[in-house]
This record gives structure tokens, sequence and C-alpha cells, in this order.
């Protein structure tokens, strides 16, 4: 692996209706201003990223090109069940919200509390992670560390950043208050090595990631200023973590080294991660990347990234705003637009990832709605839920679990809602957790419960 060090120390369509509406919905870049084919407004590409210690522009390995209509329909056969795991808000790496495995609830079977615990005061969680027999809380400043019987094991404070486990090495990732980011112990919650970034504690880590000795970390800066406009820098950096069996501290002979970084000014960096690829979508562009941060691929468009999410074969799910509407799109890894979907008006995205189905249905949560779209870009159906969305994770067999109110609900794929268990004087506070052997785990602001199927 090539290593980047800084100096001293990111269906053919069915008829051509269907395709003329795919071009309106692209950018304006490609329409004729008197010649045929020259752009109205070209797109530059070069002053998108640069480097911490290198102003120079990084370019991507190939010339960008403007977001197409698809030419070919996609074969998008019925994904295979994921791992029995949580490892982050949105459940994986893709953050696609996809549950590993079924839930396998017949019409009559009913939910019981199998235990609850008590959440640490201030907690305010947002997100229920698990792995194994561990399981891991966490909100804006805190996390626990409990076991699969409701017992803590451990806690601790939380810097500006979402939790990742990483059970394949014992540990979970996070900044701390110093804008380190720390590796935790899975079975104890003892800190093991801490890292230093070039961006740091003034700025929010919404996604960390590891791949084999590789660390990613996207970071937006914070706003700290009330009285100022918010800061309009993103960044992305990866590191060495050396050897995994025996990691060391940033300051320690031996210890994480710098592999790339990548910097851009805007607030509006959106990131989702395969095993081989790493996409990136900033205001008008989309790039991906491999793990070394080496730009590979660029799309332009005429969109502000709300957020991403991708599915098994790395096509992506992109919610975006535009001047007078907001769409859900669909944009393979070839750089062609699936489809594009506009919200109806009055309903508004909530900024969550879309929630994508084994079968490729999508889901949009938007405040107090939920929207069903099929693969080719019809909606199927949308409904109002009783209470506010915290969360939402796709099962196997094809139900959509929710956080809404103080109900956990089950949707099939017909939009019929059913009520798995009622939080009766609480509210759900983040999205259902699937684990191993079909329970659920679900946070309320002051509680955890693990929820049974009535045998």
């Amino acid at each position: 692996m090539q290593e980047y060090r800084r100096p001293s120390s990111f269906s053919a369509w069915a008829s051509l209706a269907v395709a003329l509406v795919l071009v309106c919905a692209l950018p304006a870049q490609e329409k004729s201003s008197g010649k045929t084919g020259q752009r109205a407004k070209e797109t530059k590409m070069t002053d998108v990223f640069t480097r911490y210690w290198d102003p120079t522009p990084v370019t991507p390995a190939t010339p960008p090109r403007p977001i197409q209509p698809v030419r070919k329909a996609l074969s998008m056969q019925k994904a295979q069940p994921g791992p029995p795991v949580v490892l982050r808000r949105y459940v994986n790496d893709r953050r696609n919200s996809r549950a590993g495995g079924s839930l396998d609830v017949s019409p009559n079977a009913v939910m019981d509390v199998r235990w609850k615990a008590e959440l640490r005061d201030g907690l305010y969680p947002s997100a229920v992670l698990a792995a194994g027999d561990r399981i891991v809380v966490h909100g804006p400043s805190l996390w626990m560390l409990l076991d699969t019987d409701g017992r803590t094991v451990a806690s601790g404070p939380l810097g500006a950043s979402e939790l990742f486990l990483d059970p394949a090495h014992t540990m979970f990732f996070g900044a701390n208050v110093a804008g380190l980011i720390t590796g935790y112990n899975l079975s104890n919650g003892k800190r093991v090595f801490d890292v230093s970034l070039n961006y740091g504690g003034q700025y929010e880590r919404p996604l960390l990631a590891r791949h084999d000795r590789l660390l990613l970390a996207v970071g937006v800066k914070r706003d700290v200023d009330p009285h100022g406009p918010p800061p309009e820098e993103s960044s992305i950096e990866v590191l060495n973590l050396g050897d995994p069996a025996a990691p060391r501290n940033w300051d320690q002979e031996g210890g994480p080294q710098p592999v790339n970084d990548l910097k851009a000014a805007t607030r509006g960096l959106k990131a989702a991660l395969t095993d081989e690829e790493v996409m990136l979508a900033t205001r008008d562009r989309i790039f991906l990347a491999n793990w070394n941060m080496d730009l590979l691929r660029a799309f332009t468009g005429d969109f502000s990234p709300v957020e991403i999410a991708l599915d098994e074969a790395g096509n992506i799910y992109l919610t975006v705003a535009r001047p007078g509407r907001q769409s859900l799109w669909l944009v393979t890894p070839q750089g062609e637009l699936v489809y594009s979907f506009d919200l109806p008006p009055g309903v508004e995205l909530s900024g969550l990832p879309v929630v994508v189905g084994y079968d490729h249905t999508a889901y949009l949560l938007a405040g107090r709605q939920i929207l069903s779209i099929a693969p080719d870009g019809k909606l199927n159906w949308m409904r109002a839920t009783e209470g506010q969305i915290a969360g939402a994770a796709a099962t196997y067999d094809d139900l959509l679990l929710v956080s809404e109110g103080d109900s956990l609900t089950a949707w099939d794929a017909q939009g019929q809602r059913r009520v798995l268990y009622r939080f009766t004087g609480e509210q759900l506070a983040a999205a259902p957790a699937l684990i191993g052997d079909g329970d659920l785990l679900l946070a309320t602001q002051t509680r955890l419960y693990r929820l049974s199927r009535r045998r």
C-alpha cells in the first residue's frame, strides 16, 4: 500500500418520456447556450479538495463527467442478510439501516420486555449499537457499555463524535473531549490508545470507520460562534494504525501514521463506505475514492446533498436539495441516474439517510411521514405516523421497524402499520436494534429495553 505522507508530521428506460424526465432532473450545466453541447455554466472540479499541508487542488484520476440517465435497467436481486450486529448509527458503513436478519413475528405475536436498564443521567441516547455480548448506547456527550443482560460494564464522556464498534479487534472508537480519537476495549470499556488528527478538537466527527489497519475520520468544523456564520469547512483523514495486535498512541514509536487527507470549503460533505471504496458527496459533486483517499471518479450535478446511503452493489441513495424541491436520487457507481423522486409538496426531509430495504425499496423518513419508494422510483405509499420518528431499520423479511413517539411499530410492504410495543409514558429516542437471537433493543430518553417475542 503506497502511503502519502505530509511534510513533518482524504433498462434502458421503458419509454422516451421517462428518459426525458430524468434529463430534466439533471443539472442545467448541459443545457445549450447558443451552441450545441456548450455548457451554460462550467463546474470547476479542481477547487473542491485540497490537503492540510498542500493548497494544490486535488483532482480525480479521470476527468469528471455529468450524471446521466441510466442506459440499462438495473438487475436488482434481493440482497443477502447481513450479520446480526449494529456497528454504528444506521447499522453499517453503508449507512443503509439494514438490520441483520428477520424479525419473524406472526400476526398474533406479542413482544415482552426481557429486561430494562436505567441509562446514565444526561446521556440523551441517539444510537444503540450491539455486537456479540456487548451493547453500547451513546448520546451527544456520553456513552455506556452494557452486557446483553442489561448490566452496566462502563461509561464515559464523548466528544463531538458518533461511535462505531469494531468487534473484529474487540474495540469501539469515538472522539474524546480533547478531540483525539480513542479506541476503547469492547469487553471492559477501558482506553486502549489515542489517535491525533490534524483537524482536531474544533471538528465534529459524523463518521469514523476502520478497514484493516486504516482508520478513516470525516470531520465538519464546529459552529462555536453564536454571532457569526457557521464555518464552511470539512475534512477526511486516513491513518495507518500500525499493528492491530499491539496498537500504540499517536505519540509513541510505531503509533498511527498519516496516509492521506482531504479538506473542502463546505459543511455539506457526506460519506458512506464499502469494503473497497468511499463515496463522497459535496455540493454539485459525487466522488468515488479508495480507502487511501485517492480520488478515482467524479460526477457533476446541480444539488446540495442532504444525506447518503449505499446498497450492497455500491449504488448511491442520495437525498438532495434543489431550488424549490427536495428529492431522492438513485445513482450508480458509474454516475448514471436510475431515478429522481421529488418529495410531495409540504413534505420535508428530516436529515436522516434513506433506509434501503433488502428488496431495494427506499424508505424516506420525513418528520411524521414515511414514504416507500419502489426500485423504479415510483411511490408505493406514504403514511403518517402517530409520533415523531426517532429512527428506523429494515429487516430481511421486508418489514420497516420504526421508533415513533412512544411506540415501536412494524410497517409491511403494503404500508400496513402494526404496533409491536408501546412504551407508555416514555418517548423513543433512537432506531430499534435487531440483535442475534431476534430480540430488539430500544432506547427511550431514560431507559434501555430488550424486547423478546413471547414464546
